[in-house]
């Protein structure tokens, strides 16, 4: 037989054909085939339910639990309860309650001045996420009532160290209601306390003994039990929720909620 030109390179291509292609002996039936479309069917399904767990995953982390959410919905009313009372305390008396008066309230309500406007439920007083103890002989009930208290009253504004500056709502002095210029903008009230502790007053200001002291928890100021922030009253009823920094940041925007006259008032911070 005669040989060409072309015949090793026949050859060659001969060698290299398993590689690009399926031999006679070598090509998959159709059961073969089947079972492999098969097996890809599951692949894809199996990664669908993986990517969808991932995607529910990030979302529960992203947002509170509705749990969560029931008990930062409680608080918001109990605060808007708490505000009807506050609104005819200065309707009647053409000034604003001090700190000095809701503490004794909050803490005692009998014979206090503000005893005739507390909500008529006495959980509108306490925060469902505060965390308080079980009374017990060494923790009887009246520290525990303590620990209950879950809301403090911006008393003194950005005055530091609880000075009577008349900033605030006012700390024992009494503020008229036409010192408040911006309502909208002024704060009364709002979740405090860390923990177990607690504080009838609310403000910015980070006490430095506090700091240095066995325990140096900061329960004067806006709490962090919601997530990481807490529920605020606007002296003009509306409640607004912020990060606790956000509260108590030093900047201008921030301050100026604290003060009736709607002024950062630099020299306190």
């Amino acid at each position: 037989m005669k040989t060409t030109i072309f015949d090793p390179i026949h050859r060659a291509a001969s060698q290299f054909r398993p590689r690009f292609g399926w031999s006679a002996r070598t090509a998959p039936s159709h059961r073969q085939l089947a079972g492999c479309q098969a097996f890809t069917r599951i692949e894809l399904v199996i990664a669908i339910i993986v990517s969808c767990l991932l995607v529910a995953a990030l979302f529960l982390l992203a947002f509170p639990t509705g749990r969560a959410r029931s008990r930062s919905a409680v608080c918001l009313n109990n605060l808007r309860q708490i505000d009807v009372g506050l609104d005819q305390y200065a309707l009647e008396f053409q000034q604003f309650l001090n700190a000095a008066e809701w503490g004794a309230a909050a803490l005692d309500s009998a014979g206090s001045r503000f005893e005739p406007y507390l909500p008529r439920n006495p959980e509108a007083l306490i925060c469902p996420d505060k965390p308080h103890s079980v009374p017990t002989a060494a923790r009887p009930e009246d520290l525990v009532a303590f620990e209950l208290l879950s809301y403090g009253y911006n008393g003194a504004g950005t005055a530091p160290d609880g000075r009577e500056l008349e900033l605030g709502m006012g700390l024992w002095r009494h503020i008229a209601t036409s010192r408040v210029n911006v309502p909208s903008d002024m704060i009364v009230l709002g979740d405090s306390g860390v923990g177990i502790q607690s504080s009838s007053v609310l403000s910015p200001y980070e006490i430095a003994s506090l700091k240095e002291s066995a325990l140096p928890a900061q329960p004067q100021l806006p709490s962090a039990r919601h997530g990481g922030g807490a529920n605020i009253l606007f002296c003009d009823g509306h409640v607004s929720f912020g990060k606790q920094n956000k509260w108590i940041e030093k900047a201008p925007e921030a301050r100026r909620q604290w003060n009736n006259d709607n002024q950062p008032h630099r020299e306190t911070w």
